[in-house]
């Protein structure tokens, strides 16, 4: 499966349009942009760190790219800070939805979970674990 670049329109299939054209248009500065821009690129980032963080992970060349199969974890990680920046609590249904979406990046970290490979394949900037590590010249410390 091709890794997949979400857009503001994907989060439409878990809240309705108007819902989400409100979120990323209301309560904003003169002059702030869109946040979907922001917390979607944060959210991305730190999702892909998680990836990395298992050597038997790749990530895509372009940092805007997940696995398909992350999709709807990636949405409700993006929706609930957008909703909180309103203060519109979520609903119970999105809140399992977000605890799910957060017990897969602890699965990712843990190394329980590995993702489909992606088409273009970069060495991730976020190293895997090396195992054992030494700090200073005589303290060894396992990892």
């Amino acid at each position: 499966m091709s890794w997949t670049t979400l857009s503001a329109a994907d989060l439409n299939d878990y809240l309705v349009a108007e819902q989400i054209d409100a979120l990323r248009a209301e309560a904003l500065a003169p002059g702030q942009a869109d946040p979907f821009v922001k917390i979607s690129a944060d959210v991305i980032a730190k999702v892909r760190a998680y990836i990395a963080s298992n050597r038997d992970n790749q990530v895509d060349a372009d940092a805007a790219k997940i696995p398909p199969e992350l999709k709807i974890d990636v949405c409700y990680l993006i929706l609930a800070p957008m909703l909180g920046r309103l203060g519109i609590a979520l609903t119970k249904d999105q809140s399992d939805a977000l605890a799910l979406a957060q017990s897969t990046l602890v699965g990712l970290r843990d190394k329980k979970l590995v993702v489909s490979a992606p088409a273009d394949p970069v060495a991730p900037a976020v190293q895997p674990e090396q195992g054992t590590g030494y700090f200073g010249s005589a303290t060894k410390i396992e990892l």
